[in-house]
């Protein structure tokens, strides 16, 4: 194992496809992005923004947050993320009442060739 970064990804040879080989996470680099506290735009809702266990602020890109660092919105996340996670949500959602539909149409099941009920 190599800690020297190329640059490039390189692929997996003899694979049927040739596979990008995912990067390497280095400590170093970790260790050195700055604590969520002091960080620029940091709220009090920005805890747990690196888990993605945060709830992004709907004023802070636009008309700019009246609570400033006391917000209990995350003002670390990017414009357009709040939408990006709604629309994320009701996808699905979407999704969970289609395969409820789809079970709730096909109970009890059936079987093809003989046409009795599994529970028989």
């Amino acid at each position: 194992c190599s800690t020297v970064d190329t640059g490039s990804v390189p692929a997996v040879r003899g694979a049927k496809a040739e596979l990008p080989v995912p990067p390497v996470l280095r400590l170093e680099t970790a260790l050195t992005s700055l604590p969520l506290e002091e960080r620029e735009n940091y709220s009090m809702g920005s805890d747990g923004h690196d888990l993605r266990q945060c709830k992004p602020c709907a004023f802070f890109h636009t008309k700019g947050c009246s609570s400033g660092r006391d917000c209990e919105f995350c003002h670390l996340c990017p414009k357009g993320e709040k939408q990006r996670r709604q629309k994320e949500k009701r996808a699905f959602f979407g999704a969970m009442r289609s395969l409820q539909k789809i079970a709730s149409e096909s109970w009890p099941f059936r079987s093809s060739s003989t046409g009795s009920t599994l529970s028989e």
